[in-house]
């Protein structure tokens, strides 16, 4: 090597490692940025440090060539057709033996694998959106409605539970489900529950509480919202047919976006929904009862998050009032 060539190496040596580690650390640090300014919101993951988000850029590196490497230098498409170029006869025989069809909507890389690809329908329901992917490949599909019939057995231990909580048959009764698996934000405030019934209540109907025990901590804050109205609380102590029953026996059902709105719907239970971060246009109910939906429109809403990090305005500005107006409407009606 050349006297030259050798200072030159020496002189810019140090700085192509300082341009290097430079490089790297602003990549784990916007790394870092997005995750936690989107996925905690979005997903309820938690937060990482920046040593963690250089672990990730180099795990993506290692799995994926990220960083100019690999796939995003020479595409999906292009890495695959290399790997299959390189098989053997055998092994491309294997491959087609195990995967002989691949069917599915055409979305993201999605299309790269499928044999059978469906264009994806927008701003559908969701039961539209699936059977609409059958039927694109040549199957009959159902009722898009749902229908559940409830036991002789379940209706008995629903009624024996009721009866264990104060119930005298003869009251009628609106089930509040306040409770919401997917996140805080999907939840109507245990407060605006309460004022809701409170209002069924002075006309002689008695709310009853529903859900899973891990709806224990919403159902307290509606408890405590009644003051002196007498309510049934059933929030764990039910499984899931004895559910249904007690929904049977309800005149209606008030309820955030949730599993015991889409069983009561399809229970053919009359239902008054609250949405708020969620979109009612995929997610409402379906069924052969009553169903009324409540929004209250803001800016931002469907977001799909979580939790909410401004002020929760479009469940809150769904107001008692109207719930409980709807709801009345429905009791009346039902037979």
């Amino acid at each position: 090597m050349r006297p030259n060539m050798k200072k030159k190496l020496i002189l810019f040596a140090p700085l192509i490692l300082l341009g290097s580690v430079l490089f790297v650390a602003l990549g784990g640090e916007i790394v870092r940025l997005l995750w936690n300014w989107l996925l905690p919101s979005l997903f309820g993951w938690p937060r990482i440090t920046f040593w963690q988000a250089l672990g990730l850029l180099a795990l993506c590196r290692i799995l994926f060539g990220g960083l100019g490497g690999g796939m995003h230098r020479a595409g999906p498409r292009r890495r695959m057709g290399g790997r299959w170029s390189h098989m053997s006869p055998e092994e491309r025989e294997r491959c087609r033996e195990r995967i002989r069809e691949r069917w599915g909507y055409a979305t993201d890389f999605r299309h790269l694998l499928l044999t059978r690809r469906v264009p994806k329908p927008l701003g559908v329901h969701q039961a539209v959106y699936y059977q609409h992917l059958t039927q694109a490949l040549g199957f009959a599909a159902g009722p898009l409605e749902p229908r559940l019939v409830v036991t002789p057995a379940a209706r008995a231990a629903a009624v024996r539970v009721l009866r264990e909580c104060g119930w005298d048959a003869d009251a009628p009764l609106v089930g509040l489900a306040a409770g919401a698996a997917y996140g805080g934000a999907k939840r109507w405030p245990g407060p605006a529950f309460a004022a809701a019934a409170r209002r069924l209540a002075s006309s002689g109907v008695v709310p009853v509480l529903v859900g899973s025990a891990a709806d224990a901590a919403a159902a307290a804050q509606v408890i405590a919202g009644l003051g002196d109205v007498r309510a049934l609380n059933l929030v764990g102590r039910t499984d899931l047919p004895t559910l249904a029953a007690v929904l049977v026996e309800a005149r209606a059902l008030i309820t955030n976006d949730s599993g015991a709105m889409h069983l009561a719907a399809a229970l053919g239970v009359p239902v008054t929904a609250i949405f708020g971060p969620t979109d009612e246009t995929a997610t409402r109910p379906l069924g052969h009862g009553p169903r009324a939906v409540l929004t209250h429109r803001v800016w931002c809403r469907p977001c799909m998050l979580r939790e909410c990090p401004l002020t929760h305005a479009c469940m809150r500005g769904v107001t008692p009032e109207a719930v409980a107006a709807a709801a009345r409407q429905q009791i009346e009606r039902r037979p």
